[in-house]
């Protein structure tokens, strides 16, 4: 419910970003239906291309994570999953695909958007959330696979616990 309302001074800064995002123009929210999955897959493809560039060139969790979003772009139909895209001007900006991990738990599994459009993700989180998390009592923003610009974004959500997570593999 706090992340649906973003009330009181602890989100200051994400109203504030989403008020940046509604000053560049007329915007909307919808649930990603088939005919979406091309602009999924453009934004995705924008996302990939900042997150390539740089130090992170080389980083094979990158790729990997570039590999996951298209796959899931591919079987969305199938996986079961929801989601929803943000458009600004008509233009897609962002989207967002979650699932029920149990009955009081969405996770959020991904979330891309086009580098550059300012307020886009906290606006596209704010209508995620309101769109899709009603009734629910926790929401689970997936792993930062410890990026640090990622960590700091999901602790701006003052998450109400953290949970580490471990890697294991056979020898």
């Amino acid at each position: 419910a706090s992340l649906a309302a973003l009330a009181g001074s602890r989100y200051q800064n994400r109203r504030q970003m989403i008020h940046r995002f509604e000053e560049q123009g007329p915007w909307s929210y919808e649930d990603i239906r088939p005919a979406d999955i091309a602009d999924c897959r453009e934004i995705a493809a924008s996302w990939a291309d900042c997150r390539m560039t740089g130090a992170k060139a080389g980083d094979p969790c990158i790729q990997d994570d570039i590999s996951a979003t298209e796959r899931m772009l591919e079987h969305y139909a199938e996986l079961g999953v929801f989601g929803g895209i943000l458009r600004q001007c008509g233009r897609p900006v962002a989207f967002a695909v979650g699932e029920e991990l149990d009955p009081e738990t969405v996770l959020i599994t991904f979330e891309r958007a086009v580098p550059g459009v300012k307020g886009a993700s906290a606006m596209l989180n704010r209508e995620f959330v309101r769109r899709h998390c009603a009734d629910y009592a926790f929401l689970n923003r997936a792993c930062d696979a410890g990026d640090p610009g990622l960590r700091r974004v999901k602790m701006k959500y003052r998450p109400c616990r953290l949970v580490e997570k471990f890697l294991v593999t056979g020898v």
